[in-house]
């Protein structure tokens, strides 16, 4: 194993800035020495890997001694720090500066304590959640965010609202109700906050009540989302019938066209069978949907991530109740998102979920991940041993968050050793997953993304944002070209596969792992992939080595033979340099210049924001350039690309943020 392909593999299990875990790895590879390495480069499973590590006398006092300083460390609620939040937000609120008092209100209400049930929730303590979710009501209302206004009301009663407020929550919730127009609902708010609010709730609840209609909203009818379509195949959840999966001893598994694939058609729309959100991006993004944040939900126990709404904490603390107590410390380690990622399909699922199932039931889905490649056979020792240490300080986590103690297991005595760490049977098979995901994940990531807006000067920008990791088992099946033929973008955690350019029958379909032929010269693109994901990349752009974007001649093209199953190019004397068909350079050059014309045009709708408008123009682009140059071509490039941006754009994850004030 090569130092780029070492450094790979490293940065996909943990960080070199930072954290412990390191260090910990690497104290323990010395105290082994060269010798021990040997031996356990010998193992042949990963039982036998993480046997050694707990009780081989080499090593064993090092790694159990640090996995039994394993303790709760997690961000915190400060009520303190949550109440001046309060106050300030309250302030900027009389000010008129709501966007100054939403980011106040939201710091208050991720760090204030929640109310715990038997205890006198009125304290100052208690009370401090349920008042900043009221406080942020009514910014979110002068923002005609009214849903997201009546989000709050409806938390901040479940948390316990003083009686001395609820009847202004009810009767905030009414004018809500009339802004979304469902006049029942507004009607019995009112109802609720007359019956126990002040003479002047009373007064103003009645004024609502007489007049309903006059004061009823009929909301603006939204846009449905474009419904994505696909025939889906039977035996590869998420993969469209137009492609059938195939194999050979030098590709392995891979895809081709069953049927003519047009630009646009899509050819997977997948769920992930398990996806995290990168750890920067938990101040800024929901922890389950991945969703930007604009009025973020608490942890109840945490302040070190949020959800988007009440649906969202409610599935993602089926895991995160797991991950809450240990997530600083998982980041401080230092470990990877892939790393984490491996203990996420654990904490997804129950204990018994990883019991042995009947004959005949559908594949679970870890089993889907196990299905994927994992080059086990070309690791070194090096990498074997730092990955069952992870394994094993992921497991440590679960042991002490309480996953296993739901059952009463019979302990491995073989794993007992004088230090008091003894797994049990079912703690030593999740241990064995963990490593095996540790190996499988690396070469079979998708990294979610958004597209970012901002406005400036009436032009729209866009930029990608990566936020999350997915594993997408049929997706990654894929192989790579470095020209692709599929664009892929994300709708929610979807990860969502497009033609972007013609197809025909028994062709290869393929995707992009990242270094594409535009942006990459030929070495660097085969040492990233040779690097990464262990392959020498034999794709046409490699072999005939094209040019980056920059280095492309815009004068020259490379005009296809007029012959439809021919893929010749003429040459200058009007020739097909394969069948030796004629085809006039001039009367090409001429459709060439139409094209332009068109592609300008798709520009300029694009830089307009006016993606829909773009699409069929650019889509038509790329049918008849497709027809007319062969690869590598400036603009056909250019529009292949626009198609993936305009799909994301379209009917994939947006955010549009407001420009900061200079």
């Amino acid at each position: 194993m090569d130092d780029y392909q070492s450094a790979c593999n490293a940065v996909t299990l943990q960080s070199d800035k930072r954290g412990f875990f390191k260090n910990f790895a690497e104290t323990v590879e010395g105290a082994g020495g060269s010798a021990w390495l040997k031996k356990f480069s010998k193992l042949t499973s990963d039982e036998q890997r993480i046997r050694t590590c707990l009780q081989d006398t080499q090593v064993c006092d090092i790694v159990q001694g640090t996995l039994l300083k394993v303790q709760k460390i997690f961000r915190g609620k400060a009520a303190s720090f949550a109440k001046s939040k309060m106050e300030e937000a309250d302030h900027w609120l009389k000010k008129e500066k709501y966007d100054r008092a939403l980011a106040s209100a939201n710091l208050a209400v991720v760090r204030a304590p929640t109310p715990s049930k038997g205890k006198n929730l009125f304290q100052e303590e208690g009370s401090i959640l349920p008042m900043s979710l009221l406080i942020r009501s009514e910014i979110l209302f002068k923002m005609s965010e009214f849903q997201l206004c009546l989000n709050d009301l409806q938390l901040g009663l479940k948390y316990c609202l003083s009686d001395i407020l609820k009847s202004t929550a009810y009767l905030r919730m009414g004018l809500c109700y009339l802004k979304l127009g469902d006049k029942n609902k507004s009607k019995i708010s009112f109802t609720v906050a007359i019956s126990c609010g002040s003479e002047e709730i009373k007064e103003e609840g009645h004024k609502y009540l007489d007049n309903l209609e006059e004061n009823l909203v009929t909301p603006a009818k939204k846009l449905d989302p474009e419904t994505v379509r696909i025939d889906y195949a039977d035996d590869l959840p998420g993969i469209s019938k137009l492609i059938s999966m195939t194999s050979d001893k030098g590709s392995g598994r891979y895809f081709k066209a069953a049927k003519p694939i047009a630009i646009g058609d899509i050819v997977s729309c997948e769920e992930p069978v398990v996806s995290a959100l990168f750890f920067d991006k938990h101040g800024t993004h929901c922890l389950h949907c991945y969703r930007r944040l604009k009025s973020p939900v608490p942890c109840p126990s945490c302040s070190g991530v949020a959800f988007c709404s009440m649906n969202c904490l409610n599935d993602g603390m089926k895991y995160h109740k797991w991950e809450c107590p240990y997530l600083e410390l998982s980041i401080g380690s230092g470990m990877s998102i892939l790393s984490f990622l491996s203990l996420r399909i654990i904490t997804q699922q129950s204990l018994d979920y990883f019991q042995p199932y009947q004959q005949n039931n559908e594949p679970k889905s870890y089993e889907k991940v196990l299905n994927l490649i994992g080059h086990s056979d070309k690791r070194d020792a090096k990498d074997f041993l730092h990955r069952t240490l992870m394994a094993l300080f992921l497991l440590q986590l679960l042991r002490h968050s309480g996953y296993f103690n739901s059952k009463i297991n019979k302990v491995d005595k073989s794993l007992t050793s004088d230090k008091g760490i003894e797994l049990t049977e079912e703690e030593l098979k999740i241990g064995t997953l963990l490593l095996k995901f540790l190996q499988i994940l690396q070469y079979n990531a998708h990294e979610i993304y958004e597209t970012v807006f901002q406005k400036d000067n009436n032009k729209t920008k866009g930029a990608t944002c990566y936020i999350a990791l997915g594993i997408y088992p049929s997706s990654a099946i894929f192989n790579h070209e470095c020209q692709p033929t599929l664009g892929r973008y994300f709708s929610g955690k979807k990860i969502v596969l497009r033609a972007q350019r013609p197809i025909s029958v028994n062709e290869i379909v393929s995707e992009n792992y990242g270094p594409v032929f535009t942006m990459k010269t030929k070495d660097q693109r085969q040492k990233m992939l040779k690097g990464r994901y262990l392959f020498d990349c034999k794709c046409v752009a490699c072999k005939c080595d094209w040019p980056i974007l920059g280095e492309m001649d815009p004068e020259k093209h490379y005009y296809r033979c007029k012959v439809q199953a021919c893929s010749g190019i003429i040459t200058d004397n009007s020739k097909c340099d394969t069948c030796g068909s004629s085809r006039s350079l001039e009367d090409a050059k001429i459709l060439y210049d139409t094209y332009l014309e068109d592609w300008n045009r798709c520009v300029e709708l694009m830089t307009d924001g006016k993606f829909r408008e773009a699409e069929k123009l650019v889509i038509e682009y790329v049918e008849g350039m497709s027809k007319l140059v062969s690869q590598p071509s400036k603009n056909l490039c250019l529009a292949m690309e626009a198609l993936r941006t305009i799909w994301a754009n379209n009917n994939g994850n947006v955010s549009v943020l407001q420009n900061k004030a200079k």
